[in-house]
């Protein structure tokens, strides 16, 4: 049973019709290209080959079978179009195949170009909308930082404002007790009792000045200091975005390349320059469109919890300075730099990160002055009115 079985399958793969992959009937797998064509235009032109010498056998074959008959579809028939017809001889049929096959080469070949056309103007457009992330992307970084602060500071303030508020309101209910009577010797105890109570509420309103003072400085130090890394890291992330990106100068050059003939009077100023100072760069290396530089990484010390502390000692010792002349001083100490391709996308990078952290320590800087010259004004006017305080009960104890 088991061989009849089989005998049955191999007669039935037998009469089943061989079903082959080729799309083209034209064309048979032995007429294949081992070895593949390195231009488009190459590969077209094989294929046209091979079809032209496929059609020619066709047509050979169509007039051998058609004998003494008379061809029912000639040019110019009712039946037929200027374009549909079967010409009257051999030569004819294969110049008419030979020129469609061209035709059809030509339309190829057009089609292929408008299609690079169009790549290469997309890779042209990507290249230059990159250019306008780096603004974006610190400005964003930038903006979300001093949002966060904001937030913060203005929760602090609140609650800042209602302990302003209390210790106001003892303050005044405790002038309002500071009667001339308390300068009998009778009174003296109660006299005591509210200086007492000033007492607590001075070093009350001294304590939480300070101390929210001390959480406005934190708040400004780690919203910076988490400014500073970020901005570190979408550095290196843009640098790596740009290193991978195709950009216009890594595609093959075409025949539609606009080459500039004669170069503009700054350019020309610039490569003399370049030559005169020793700085002309040799061309980039084989199979790259660009040189690799190092690009500078960004100063520390100048942001988070150091550069408060730093800020604050500087205008304690010198109440004459402000944010603007603080951010003059720079810092020559470096993060680790960076290595990547040297292309206008990658400068722009770096110049848009420079600039957003060059302005982010200023309102850093600014931020931190304001605050802590509102708080020592609030301090200093606390210890003016325990001045007067103590003047009035002095001469109230002499009187």
């Amino acid at each position: 049973e088991e061989e009849g079985a089989e005998e049955a399958k191999g007669e039935e793969d037998e009469e089943a019709p061989a079903q082959s992959d080729n799309r083209f009937p034209l064309i048979g797998k032995e007429d294949k290209v081992d070895e593949a064509p390195h231009l488009f235009t190459e590969a077209v032109e094989k294929i046209q080959a091979t079809q032209q010498e496929a059609l020619q056998q066709l047509v050979s074959k169509y007039f051998e079978e058609l004998g003494d008959r008379e061809i029912t579809r000639k040019e110019g028939d009712p039946a037929c179009t200027p374009e549909r017809f079967i010409p009257i001889s051999v030569e004819d049929f294969n110049a008419k195949n030979d020129a469609r096959l061209n035709e059809l080469k030509e339309n190829a070949i057009q089609t292929l170009k408008a299609k690079v056309r169009y790549f290469r103007s997309l890779v042209a457009r990507l290249s230059t909308a990159m250019g306008r992330v780096p603004a974006a992307l610190f400005g964003n970084i930038s903006d979300r930082a001093r949002r966060r602060a904001r937030t913060a500071r203005r929760a602090l303030e609140d609650q800042f404002q209602e302990d302003i508020s209390a210790w106001m309101k003892q303050r005044e209910e405790n002038n309002q007790k500071l009667k001339p009577s308390l300068g009998n010797s009778n009174a003296r105890k109660e006299l005591d009792d509210l200086c007492e109570a000033e007492t607590a509420r001075y070093e009350k309103a001294i304590a939480v000045t300070r101390k929210t003072m001390m959480e406005a400085m934190k708040i400004e130090s780690s919203e910076s200091w988490s400014f500073f890394h970020e901005i570190l890291h979408a550095t290196q992330t843009l640098l790596v975005l740009f290193d991978t990106i195709v950009q216009p100068a890594d595609l093959v050059p075409t025949d539609e390349d606009v080459i500039a003939k004669r170069k503009t009077l700054l350019t020309l100023m610039r490569e003399h320059t370049k030559q005169e100072s020793g700085t002309a760069k040799d061309p980039p290396p084989e199979g790259k469109a660009f040189h690799t530089r190092p690009w500078r990484g960004l100063r520390e010390g100048e942001l988070g919890p150091m550069a408060v502390y730093d800020i604050v000692g500087k205008i304690e010792r010198n109440s004459g300075l402000t944010a603007k002349s603080i951010v003059a001083q720079l810092n020559e100490t470096l993060t680790e730099g960076f290595t990547s391709n040297d292309t206008s996308n990658h400068a722009t990078a770096i110049k848009m990160r420079d600039r957003s952290y060059n302005q982010f320590r200023l309102y850093f800087t600014t931020q931190t002055e304001r605050g802590l010259r509102h708080y020592r004004a609030i301090e200093r006017e606390e210890q003016r009115w325990r001045k007067n305080w103590s003047g009035l009960v002095e001469s109230l104890k002499d009187s």
